[in-house]
């Protein structure tokens, strides 16, 4: 009887004297009829644990090479498919304000100063001041040079736009107009309306929905309204890509009721999940409960 766990391109004394055989390893063995793992393409693949049930007969004393490997593909020694391509010209991912090919994050602290948080883990001071804004959102490319932008309302209630710079940075911010205190919460989530370019959707006081369609240019389009009600309860809401399944590549919208606690009354809307499916059109359809008895462990959503 002879035992292994490593690989053997060669058998040795054993070679083409096997009759038998049984896997206790976690891999997949691979046996072949030649050595170094060949044979014309000849080879056995038996399961972890499998053991000898499933055998062939045909290598009965004909076994020169054995190895282990963690997929059963690996076993036939084909060369996978190149997966390389030349790097393309294309608008920043989700979330990438460094253009690195990884999402980025902004956070502000109490102090009110602004940090971009890079994909790798580090963080970098942008600025100070930010404590005078009353609301912060960004994603997409606004004002059409290529890279992500971040919206910001002040305290009077002007909005603005910081370009991205492609660098973790922004440039100089330019007035989107005033009357945006009459909104109580602002989100950026993409492109809803499938024209190229990023929106913003914004709540005002009375619980109205309404999407500002980006133009590339920097200035939003006249707005939509897309919720005439029911809105008002919604504690938040969030654009998360396209998630309900259908893999129309359109952009959904994700929305929270109240505060997420635990234990509803029978019949209680105050803690749903609910997506939104968007019709790549600017709209959005019925609501799915995506779950009921959500409750907030800490804060953040």
């Amino acid at each position: 009887m002879m035992k292994t766990r490593a690989d053997m391109p060669t058998m040795g004394s054993w070679d083409n004297r096997i009759r038998s055989f049984w896997n206790r390893t976690p891999s997949f063995s691979c046996l072949y009829t030649d050595e170094n793992y060949g044979g014309a393409g000849t080879f056995f693949n038996d399961a972890p644990g499998q053991g000898a049930t499933n055998y062939s007969w045909d290598l009965d004393r004909k076994i020169s090479s054995i190895k282990f490997v963690p997929n059963e593909r690996d076993c036939d020694n084909t060369p996978y498919s190149g997966w390389y391509a030349e790097p393309a010209p294309s608008t920043p991912g989700f979330g990438d304000l460094d253009r690195d090919g990884r999402a980025d994050l902004l956070s502000r602290d109490r102090g009110g100063r602004l940090w971009f948080v890079s994909g790798t883990g580090d963080g970098t001071l942008i600025s100070g001041g930010w404590n005078s804004m009353t609301a912060l959102t960004r994603h997409g490319d606004l004002n059409g040079d290529g890279h992500g932008d971040p919206l910001a309302r002040d305290s009077f209630g002007t909005l603005w736009l910081y370009p991205g710079t492609g660098h973790g940075t922004f440039g100089t911010r330019t007035s989107l107009g005033g009357g945006w205190k009459s909104m109580n919460a602002l989100t950026a989530p993409g492109d809803l309306n499938g024209d190229g370019h990023g929106d913003l959707i914004a709540r005002d006081t009375s619980g109205k929905l309404w999407l500002y369609p980006g133009t590339g240019r920097g200035p939003f389009a006249t707005r939509k309204l897309i919720g005439s009600s029911g809105w008002g309860q919604m504690s938040t809401f969030l654009g998360v890509g396209d998630v309900d399944g259908d893999g129309d590549g359109r952009l959904d919208l994700v929305a929270a009721t109240q505060d997420l606690y635990e234990n509803p009354h029978a019949g209680s809307t105050a803690d749903q999940l609910r997506l939104y499916p968007g019709n790549g059109k600017g709209s959005l359809a019925k609501y799915r409960l995506v779950q009921q008895s959500w409750y907030d462990l800490n804060g953040g959503f």
